[in-house]
Order: structure tokens, then sequence, then C-alpha cells
């Protein structure tokens, strides 16, 4: 990162203060914004004692106007930009038949128009330089969270905007990274809005429990040098539970660190499985990791690759487990794989309805 200049909004604190400073430990040059201008003048000033070329910049991200003049301002002082971190957010914490509408509107207008602001005067520069267009979402933009309906619509909204760009801009150089940290230590709990609109002040998360800001920040400056199209950063301390419906009512499952959860929709089944995280993010870069993987859980990893449906015929091969490493492999080739280092068969069947748009596979 060494001479690269680098937009961070929200730049005052939490995460996109953590950014500021890992930025600038690997040489990068610092504009940053926020609404908090004497904060940002007090990073500026230890930056420059650092040695670091800084410059912060009065940012109101809900207003176009301020957002194009952080652009210029930046290419002013610096010439050029080569990483923009759209990182200013808020939350929230209200049931959505409690809240006031206004709430998810002051959500868009920070989260969602605020990075279409910054990302519109921006990006002319960054295709320029060939750089990095970044986001900090969430694992809301992944997943629909309880009392987080402004939040999770406005992340996920960031999530296909960026999307968008990257497919847009494929032949012309731009990197797009989408962050999504989970439980961190920042204050953006403390300044999540309640229903009717007031901050929440303290949150009863223990912060000691979650990844810290700078961690976070570490992993995303890393996502950004290796060019890296999504980062989801997990659950490292505490327990995650799981509510479910079987024939006998409401269940729940507790999930640790290093566990993944397998809910079957057939037969309400679910089964805990070790993991790294490796081979459930592999997908992303066009592979397919099985790691002693059993037979079942494997299936189901080609099921959602492929939009093929596995019938298991002998129960007996439940216990067979596999590892390998497949790379855009036709699903053929992966079978043949099985079928050699086990005692499995399979051939697709033929469905009598025309309209089935899965093809079915036995293996027997």
């Amino acid at each position: 990162m060494q001479n690269k200049v680098v937009i961070i909004t929200g730049a005052s604190s939490g995460i996109g203060k953590a950014l500021v400073y890992e930025f600038a430990k690997r040489g990068a040059k610092i504009s940053m914004g926020a609404r908090n201008l004497d904060e940002l003048q007090k990073i500026e000033t230890d930056l420059k004692a650092q040695g670091v070329d800084a410059l912060s910049v009065q940012t109101d991200v809900t207003q176009e106007a301020d957002c194009k003049n952080l652009i210029e301002k930046t290419v002013e002082r610096f010439g050029k930009i080569d990483v923009l971190v759209n990182n200013a957010g808020i939350s929230m914490r209200a049931l959505f038949v409690d809240l006031e509408l206004d709430v998810i509107r002051r959500l868009m207008d920070v989260n969602f128009w605020g990075t279409v602001y910054c990302t519109k005067f921006a990006l002319p520069y960054i295709l320029k330089t060939k750089g990095s267009l970044v986001g900090i979402i969430s694992v809301a933009g992944f997943l629909g969270l309880p009392g987080r309906t402004g939040y999770s619509a406005s992340k996920f909204a960031v999530r296909g905007f960026l999307n968008t760009l990257r497919v847009e801009n494929l032949k012309k150089g731009l990197h797009v990274l989408v962050a999504a940290p989970g439980f961190t230590a920042s204050n953006i709990r403390k300044t999540a809005l309640v229903a009717d609109g007031r901050q929440q002040g303290d949150s009863p998360r223990a912060e000691d429990k979650m990844m810290s800001a700078e961690r976070c920040a570490q992993i995303i400056v890393n996502g950004v040098v290796k060019r890296k199209r999504e980062i989801v950063m997990t659950l490292v301390e505490g327990k995650i539970g799981f509510i479910y419906s079987s024939d006998n009512g409401s269940k729940k499952v507790l999930m640790d660190p290093g566990q993944k959860l397998v809910y079957d929709t057939r037969d309400s089944k679910v089964q805990l499985y070790a993991t790294s995280g490796e081979s459930e993010i592999a997908w992303k870069e066009g592979k397919i990791i099985f790691r002693n993987t059993p037979l079942e859980e494997g299936l189901r990893m080609l099921e959602k690759r492929y939009n093929v449906e596995f019938i298991i015929k002998n129960d007996r091969l439940k216990g067979d487990s596999f590892t390998g490493t497949f790379t855009n492999q036709r699903l053929e080739r992966i079978l043949e794989y099985f079928q050699l280092s086990s005692q499995i068969r399979w051939r697709y069947l033929d469905s009598p309805d025309i309209k089935d748009e899965k093809s079915k596979i036995e293996i027997y």
C-alpha cells in the first residue's frame, strides 16, 4: 500500500479509525471523512507526528455535496485516489411493528446513499488507477436479523450495488471488495437507533468477547491488498442459537466457534460438524473443498453448486468420507473421484415430470 491514496468514511471512531491506522502503517496516504471534525483533526495530528501524509475533511455522507467535497479535496491534495472505503454507518435495535419509518430512512441515507454518493464521485479516479472500491457491510447484509429490518435492508442494498458495479466494470481493472464484519467492538451499537429514533446508548454486549476493531481492520486491508471479492468475518467466541420446528415442536441447537450447522428441510434434521470455515467459503474462488467430509454433507454441497438432487439408495455408504479439492470441475468428474476412492456407484435418473428443474442422481 506504499504511497497509495486511501479515502475512509466514518473515520473518526470504531472500524473506520482502525482502518486509518492500519492503512497508514502500510505506507498509505490517508484522507478521512466524518462528521466529528475535532476527532478527525486529533487523528490527523497523530498521523503527521508519525510521518504519515493525512487529510481530514468534515463529511456528512447523507449530504451529496459533502461527499463530492471529500472526493475533490482528496484529489486536490494528493492528485489521485487508489482506494475508497465506504465505512460510515449506523445501526438500529427495534422490531418493525414498533418502528417509526423515519428510522429506516435515516439508515438508508447513511448506509446506502452515503455509499452511492461517495462512490459516484470517486469512481472515475479509481478507474484511472485500477484501484479498489470497498464497502463495509455486515453479516446482516447476508441474513435477515430480527430487530434489524432497516439495517439489514440497507446492507443488502449496499452489497447488491457494489456487486453490480463489479460486473459493470469487469474489463476496466476495478477491484470491488464487500467486507462483512460480525460482532465487533465499536461504538456502532451505542449509536444504534431504537424505535423512536433515539440512540440506544450503552450496549448490553460484552465487548471483550467480540473481534476488536483493529483485528477487523487488519483482515479488511489484507483483503484490499489481495484484491478479494468478499470477506465474511464470523463468530470467534460465544455461541449462536438455531431454533427450528420439528414434529415435537420448536427445538434449539447451540453452535460454538469452529462448528457448522446443516439443517435438512426435508426431514427437519439438524447436524453439527467441526469446520475451519475454509470449505464453506471456497465457492467464492470456484473451489469445492472436502476435508474428511461425510458423504451426505459432500452431496449437499454438490447439490447447491450444481442444482441437482441426490438420492442415496445404499445406507452403508453414509459412513464414507472424502478429502480433496476441486476447482471449476464438472460434476461428473467429481463423482468419478468418489467412485474411484470408495465403493459408490451413481447414475442419472429420468424424471417423469418434464417440469422438474433439477436432475436427480442415484447413489447406490
